[in-house]
């Protein structure tokens, strides 16, 4: 009966620490998307602010060039 229960705590500790160690791989994946998208919104916020605090002046709305965007440094998607 001894033996039994000491075999089923160490089939339940391996059951467990790989368990862990299977959330832990997956925390580490998270974290790095999570920084590696950050990243990416942190760039993309700024892009937005940019464009939010530096509109180009249009001197004529049926005017197509686009020199007030050349002036900022930002040109719009095409």
């Amino acid at each position: 009966m001894v033996l039994f229960m000491k075999r089923r705590e160490l089939y339940i500790h391996a059951s467990y620490k790989g368990h862990i160690e299977t959330l832990n791989g997956i925390v580490r994946t998270l974290s790095q998307k999570i920084d590696i998208a950050h990243k990416g919104n942190y760039f993309v916020a700024s892009e937005k602010l940019l464009l939010h605090t530096k509109r180009p002046e249009k001197s004529n709305a049926s005017e197509n060039s686009h020199s007030g965007w050349k002036s900022t440094g930002i040109y719009p998607s095409v």
